[in-house]
């Protein structure tokens, strides 16, 4: 049985931020695999990238703005 907690997270800002108020006996945290890595880190950013578009359209943003979104994002990769 495992113990109440985060499991396979990627640590953001925000969880890392949170993560420093706890003592260091009461966490432990390792690496991504680095064979993983590539498909952990899609997937983070993958739900990143939905938020951010929902966001969009959640300040009045319509598809065109979410299509210029995610074109500057393909763009930046």
């Amino acid at each position: 049985m495992l113990h109440p907690g985060l499991y396979e997270q990627v640590v953001n800002h925000t969880l890392n931020s949170e993560f420093a108020e706890i003592p260091e006996a009461r966490k432990s945290l390792v690496p991504i695999d680095q064979a993983e890595a590539s498909k952990v880190l899609a997937q983070y950013l993958s739900d990143v990238v939905q938020r951010g578009l929902e966001n969009v359209l959640d300040n009045g943003g319509d598809i065109s703005a979410q299509i210029e979104l995610t074109n500057q994002i393909v763009d930046l990769i």
